[in-house]
């Protein structure tokens, strides 16, 4: 005997369509500039890491230039001072006077940054997903030089080991995507091996022979679209002219959730089309 089915309509999963803006007092360490998407729509966060030596001033006015639709912009200051310096100057990095008695040049160390940099990103991402309900993969990371470098790690930190979510006891493994102006990545897969992140991954070099290419490509592989750039000339310099800057344009296209459209539902925790409860 075949028992009839009814069919009752459910009404949407709805999530939070504000999210209120970070409190400095939350997230110290961490000083930053913020600020709301010029058409009010909150389907997205940038956020913006400087290089060595700078502050998130200059940053937080880049993105606002931008103007990317429906992004918010979180621009944040590096947590350790450079010594030495007359003007306020920021690192990724711990740095102590005695780094700068020698001629080689300052670099970059994955112990220091996995040691003090990484936890501090962690606890801030955990604020952000859990006090503000941003979803993991909808914050975006945009890092220049040394703030580059920090934005790769974190994201690999993220995908090797997760990030618990409060919430849903889920661990995410993955931000929206990672844009590094000439920071690479240095941490190296097992030799031979893999590792096959799905994060998203832009990456602009100026060097004529950059090994980290090749490791990106060995750790974001998965469904991501690992874009290995190599522009002309220019040191550390930031993207230049319409060229350069188009082709982080073009990435940010394909990742960027549109508020209103089906990625930002998904993302957002709304539902596509009608759903219907089987009643028996």
């Amino acid at each position: 005997m075949t028992t009839p089915l009814t069919l009752r309509p459910v009404p949407p999963a709805t999530a939070p369509t504000h999210h209120p803006p970070p409190q400095e007092s939350a997230i110290a360490p961490w000083k930053f500039g913020y600020s709301e998407s010029k058409d009010g729509a909150q389907a997205n966060l940038l956020v913006l890491l400087h290089g060595l030596g700078d502050t998130c001033a200059p940053f937080l006015q880049l993105g606002k230039q931008l103007s990317l639709p429906g992004t918010c912009v979180l621009s944040l200051q590096a947590p350790f001072p450079v010594p030495l310096m007359d003007a306020p100057s920021y690192t990724w990095q711990p740095l102590s006077p005695s780094d700068f008695l020698t001629d080689e040049p300052l670099t970059t160390s994955l112990e220091a940054i996995t040691k003090h940099t990484i936890p501090l990103f962690r606890a801030l991402l955990r604020y952000l997903t859990t006090s503000l309900r941003w979803p993991l993969e909808r914050i975006h990371l945009f890092g220049w030089a040394q703030g580059g470098t920090v934005a790769l790690e974190l994201a690999r930190d993220i995908g090797v080991r997760g990030l618990e979510d409060a919430q849903d006891q889920r661990h995410h493994r993955r931000p929206g995507s990672v844009t590094s102006i000439c920071g690479a990545l240095l941490s190296a897969p097992p030799l031979g091996a893999a590792l096959s992140l799905s994060t998203p991954v832009f990456y602009l070099t100026r060097q004529p022979r950059d090994a980290s290419s090749a490791l990106l490509r060995r750790t974001f592989t998965g469904d991501a679209t690992t874009v290995c750039v190599r522009a002309e000339k220019g040191g550390m310099d930031m993207p230049r002219g319409e060229e350069e800057w188009g082709q982080v344009m073009r990435f940010w296209s394909g990742v960027l959730a549109r508020p209103g459209d089906a990625q930002w539902m998904r993302n957002a925790g709304g539902v596509e089309g009608d759903v219907y409860e089987v009643v028996r």
